[in-house]
């Protein structure tokens, strides 16, 4: 690590907005926002709020199962109920669910117009409001020479690391990779499809800056998450992004290192994980075909009868593990199934 050249200059974060296959990237937005607003539709609005709590902890779930966290259904009710397992193993993925169903829980109730979910100061808080529900014992990295040290919620990244071929940004360039990061990105945040392509673009910039020790990679999740509810795409709450791209994880993963691969015919070497030359649609595709797939299930999707209390309207309390079932809370692939 002490030999290799690190990125220290946000100029080297370019292109932040992709360029190539502009006509291709808005049509996939389109559908996109076309698909969230068709699944909205769907439920009647007492009816929202109880298949958005359910689809809320799925959020977790996935997220999880991308960090390599696969948990029961019945576990992590016990965690909603703070009951969490004897096993370690267990109890951990327990409040990884639970830290991050509440991280986003308050994330949600505070967002507005005004939420400045680009800048440093906020991410800082995401970091801070998941990691600090969790025991010090979750909050140790290991450097590559097998040491070990305590991070603190929130706090950027004070080493420099490697994640698999990428050599993550000087530590002591942060400060202002992020301020790039915040420049460049909070103008497109808007009430349209086309911002979905530069929520995309920055959820790949996110991962690349890796701006702190640990959980990098969910940040940047809560956060393109957030983005598509500002973008008028968060379908009342009645879809998850995670699900999206846990479904595809292969090319999730490949989209996001395609993005660093070297520009071609550059054989300089001056920057070991070579310069950002262009921006896949990163988790655009997998959230389209999730849509369409939700929106297009099978009869009972739409029947408002599944969500309500018998004879009052109301909607009723949904269980985690076998009371509402709809056909768009449903994997295709079925070693995927939440329920």
């Amino acid at each position: 690590m002490s030999s290799a050249i690190l990125f220290d200059n946000p100029s080297e974060m370019e292109p932040t907005i992709p360029s190539g296959n502009k006509e291709e990237l808005v049509g996939v937005a389109q559908s996109v926002w076309r698909d969230s607003a068709a699944l909205r539709g769907m439920l009647p609005e007492p009816s929202r709020k109880a298949v958005a709590d359910v689809v809320r902890s799925m959020n977790g779930y996935y997220s999880n199962l991308i960090e390599g966290h696969k948990t029961r259904p019945a576990d992590i009710e016990a965690a909603l109920a703070h009951s969490f397992s004897k096993s370690p193993k267990e109890r951990e993925r327990q409040m990884l669910h639970a830290a991050h169903l509440d991280t986003l829980s308050l994330a949600e109730e505070g967002l507005s117009d005004d939420t400045p979910i680009t800048s440093p100061e906020y991410m800082c808080w995401l970091h801070k409001e998941f990691f600090k529900r969790l025991p010090d014992g979750m909050r140790v990295v290991q450097t590559s020479d097998g040491k070990e040290y305590r991070f603190e919620p929130g706090a950027i990244r004070e080493a420099n690391v490697s994640v698999g071929a990428h050599l993550a940004p000087d530590s002591r360039s942060l400060g202002k990779m992020l301020q790039y990061f915040d420049h460049k990105y909070a103008p497109h945040i808007s009430d349209s499809p086309e911002s979905l392509i530069a929520a995309c673009a920055s959820h790949h910039r996110l991962v690349w800056i890796h701006p702190f020790d640990d959980g990098n990679g969910r940040i940047a999740r809560m956060a393109t998450h957030l983005w598509f509810k500002k973008a008028g795409a968060g379908g009342s709450g009645l879809w998850t992004l995670s699900r999206g791209l846990a479904r595809n994880l292969e090319e999730y993963r490949t989209r996001l290192s395609q993005a660093d691969e070297k520009r071609m015919n550059d054989y300089s070497g001056a920057k070991q994980t070579g310069k950002i030359f262009r921006i896949p649609p990163v988790g655009l595709n997998p959230v389209a075909r999730l849509l369409g797939d939700q929106r297009g299930g099978d009869h009972r999707a739409g029947d408002p009868k599944l969500f309500q209390s018998p004879g009052d309207h109301e909607p009723a309390r949904p269980s985690l593990v076998a009371d509402v079932k709809p056909a768009f809370l449903v994997a295709s692939d079925p070693s995927q199934e939440l329920f």
